[in-house]
């Protein structure tokens, strides 16, 4: 009755497992377009089955007795046989079971003793859940990606709304919404039901006047087309049909789930939600999974359940008007409670797990759940009896805002944090202080740093906090630093390192060494510098540590440059960045970044050096950093930024920094030192050779590098690589780093002669 929107992904899909299976499932949440896409792929189907393709509209079928005759009625054959199998036995045909949702039982037995009994049968079904049986294969459809729903992108859901809206009449399309419909379309899930029922809203009302009433979707969201079944003419009716089909168990979690921001652990949702003592979290998840209620991914070696927000808000909406009838035993702001508890105990583990080997885990965890932990914060700092825990969870994350380089929130909250504490007259911890203080004095405000460092010392002593005075005390020296009085802050901070020294504080010492180290090397006094970043790695390697070993080769390669001895600076920088892109450090991948354009200046590199200081131009504005904020550092930037105007026109120079911009970080983790350095041409001896030795250099690959490895040398690019081995595009990207870094390669193609000749490599 009208187009067939996008979907390519999926008919390939479909096309693909029905070579692999006889019994197709597509699941998904109602609305999202499974009966679509059944009927779109069987037309796409027809010429490769001889009797063609049926479909059996299951959605008027009520009694489960009619389901064969249902099937009989609208498949080939004679009606007159005793049973389906008899009436299908020599046809090769597929069938199309659609809206199974209320019959799964019986479709799933009708289906099993068809396939066996009929050998060039196939069969696609729709339902919200799986049908059961051994021969199935289950296929979830989701919604159009919200990552495709971006300003100035084209996009499936944007093309769905435009057609549907012209469709409805009285709504002329101008190029200059396609950002405001974009946007809308993302706050809508990408579900398309949902898109379809608020184009229709275009009758009467603008865009923006959709999107300002989505506070109230379900209201807005409504009077769809009177030929289509009544549960999908409002999104309230489809949800209130999907919650009439969950058991007691299921529609208590599905509401308290809700509390949620994101996805979230199985061990979260067993912590937070409470189903009594009778019903096992586990089981009533998966029954949820099971009805598309919820979806499910993989993170690492953590499963995570998501739900749309569509869905999340219709189950705080029950959560508030079915409290009784869920048999609930805490309200709403208990809820909210156990939520906050549970993140900011694990915000305390990451912190706890920062220095040291756990370090990797301790980013990724919290850069998994750093939604839910904002909603906690939000949460604690608004009541007056949790917003001391809320300030303390702010400061336990210093390492995810300061480590991982998120710069701009974590002076947010740090200085949200602060505020409602002073408000409130609630003592405030001494580390929340330096946390701040280091924060503002990266992001250039120096003055309101060392104030906030101050008062972090006074703190401190009447707290008798020495590891928070030692911080207080270090980047209060490095607001000295930053004011150019270099005595003053290498006494601070040399009696901040003596203090950790004394405690055994080694993520202090470690810290602090390669800070002063940075501070020498800037000051030219490059002795002193290597003798800091020589303890301070070996503080890191004692304790497993990546974060600040990766800043100290960052300190060397930066004193390598400044001495002239380029290649030794494109080498130690190619190290940093592999060990800054594992732990996602945004900060460090920025600065090394900086120091990779200033070395393809200096080999004439222009162009590639435009486009990094692009990229990380990008990165500090978003930051509200300026290198640092040290004007040292922004000198060498300048002097890179002048060489690459002397030598290229401006408007090479304008597109080459659009495009660093556009590419970000994750493409500065892409590149090499040795890569972005000409050795000849800056006049370092002559090239060496990439690869000495190939089988020595293979074994410092992990198993998977090795694997990418291969891909790369038979051809294939990075956004290839990602498809076969079913990864995303940038854990690709990393990987390829990595192998360079690993074996001093420049150049990704340089990777293809030592794997051929390797006997280890297939």
């Amino acid at each position: 009755m009208t187009s067939f929107v996008g979907r390519g992904n999926e008919l390939r899909e479909v096309k693909a497992h029905l070579h692999k299976t006889r019994l197709l499932t597509l699941t998904g949440i109602g609305g999202v377009g499974k009966t679509r896409i059944a009927k779109s792929a069987g037309l796409a189907l027809q010429r490769a089955f001889r009797d063609g393709v049926w479909l059996t509209d299951l959605n008027f079928v009520q009694d489960s007795r009619f389901v064969q005759q249902a099937i009989q009625d609208s498949v080939p054959g004679p009606g007159t046989v005793l049973s389906l199998a008899e009436q299908l036995r020599d046809k090769n045909v597929l069938l199309i079971f659609d809206n199974c949702d209320t019959l799964t039982t019986e479709i799933g037995d009708l289906s099993a003793s068809l396939l066996a009994q009929c050998p060039n049968v196939r069969i696609i079904a729709t339902s919200r859940t799986p049908l059961d049986v051994s021969a199935e294969y289950v296929l979830t459809i989701q919604p159009f990606p919200a990552d495709e729903a971006r300003p100035g992108a084209a996009s499936d859901a944007a093309a769905l709304f435009r057609e549907r809206a012209q469709a409805a009449g009285g709504w002329t399309f101008d190029s200059d919404q396609e950002g405001d419909i974009v946007e809308l379309c993302r706050r809508l899930d990408g579900l398309p039901l949902a898109i379809e029922l608020a184009a229709l809203r275009t009758r009467t009302m603008s865009i923006q006047d959709i999107d300002a009433r989505l506070t109230d979707r379900f209201g807005l969201l409504h009077g769809g087309p009177r030929d289509v079944h009544p549960r999908h003419r409002s999104l309230w009716t489809l949800l209130a049909w999907a919650w009439d089909q969950c058991s007691t168990a299921q529609r208590s979690l599905w509401a308290q789930f809700s509390v949620f921001v994101g996805s979230a652990s199985l061990d979260a949702v067993d912590n937070v939600c409470d189903l009594g003592d009778e019903a096992d979290v586990a089981e009533v998840v998966d029954g949820l999974v099971q009805q598309s209620i919820l979806s499910r991914r993989q993170s690492g070696n953590v499963v995570r359940f998501q739900m749309l927000d569509t869905i999340r808000e219709f189950g705080e909406l029950m959560l508030e008007r079915e409290a009784e009838n869920l048999r609930l035993t805490s309200s709403h702001a208990d809820l909210r409670d156990r939520h906050m508890l549970f993140y900011s105990r694990l915000a305390s583990r990451s912190e706890s797990d920062w220095f040291g080997p756990n370090q990797q885990r301790a980013s990724s965890v919290v850069a998994e759940e750093i939604a839910n932990m904002r909603s906690a914060f939000e949460w604690a700092l608004e009541t007056g009896e949790h917003c001391g825990k809320g300030a303390v969870m702010v400061a336990d994350l210093w390492f995810y805002w300061l480590g991982c380089g998120h710069l701009k929130e974590g002076r947010l909250w740090s200085e949200h944090a602060w505020d409602r504490v002073h408000s409130l007259g609630i003592p405030h911890e001494a580390r929340s202080l330096w946390t701040l203080g280091w924060n503002l004095l990266i992001t250039g405000e120096v003055d309101r740093a060392e104030e906030h460092l101050r008062e972090c010392l006074s703190q401190a002593s009447r707290q008798a906090d020495a590891r928070a005075a030692s911080f207080g005390t270090a980047f209060l020296g490095a607001v000295y630093f930053f004011r150019d009085d270099f005595d003053a802050g290498v006494g601070l901070y040399r009696t901040a390192i003596s203090e950790a020294r004394q405690r055994g504080d080694q993520l202090a010492l470690a810290m602090f060494l390669y800070q002063l180290g940075e501070a020498y090397c800037l000051y030219r006094e490059f002795d002193l510098a290597d003798e800091c970043c020589r303890e301070c790695i070996a503080v890191c390697e004692r304790n497993g540590d990546q974060w600040c070993i990766s800043y100290a080769r960052w300190v060397r390669a930066l004193a390598a440059y400044m001495q002239g001895s380029y290649e030794r600076a494109g080498s130690i920088a190619g190290r940093a960045l592999v060990t800054m892109t594992t732990i996602d450090d945004q900060l460090g991948i920025a600065l090394i970044g900086e120091l990779l354009a200033w070395l393809a200046s200096e080999s004439g590199k222009y162009l590639e050096a435009a486009t990094l200081l692009g990229a990380t131009q990008a990165y500090w504005s978003a930051s509200g950093s300026s290198v640092m904020g040290l004007h040292r550092l922004m000198q060498h930037r300048e002097v890179c930024f002048a060489k690459v105007q002397a030598h290229l026109a401006d408007r090479d120079v304008t597109r080459a920094l659009a495009k660093g911009t556009a590419l970000g970080l994750e493409w500065i983790a892409t590149r090499s030192g040795s890569e972005i350095v000409d050795f000849d041409t800056v006049g370092q001896g002559g090239r060496r050779t990439p690869w000495d030795s190939s089988s020595s250099q293979l074994q410092q690959l992990t198993r998977r590098e090795r694997e990418i490895a291969n891909l790369v040398a038979r051809g294939l690019t990075n956004k290839e690589i990602a498809a076969q081995l079913v990864i995303g595009k940038r854990t690709v990207d990393t990987h390829v780093a990595h192998v360079l870094a690993k074996c001093g390669l420049r150049r990704r193609s340089e990777i293809a002669s030592p794997v051929a000749a390797s006997p280890e490599m297939p």
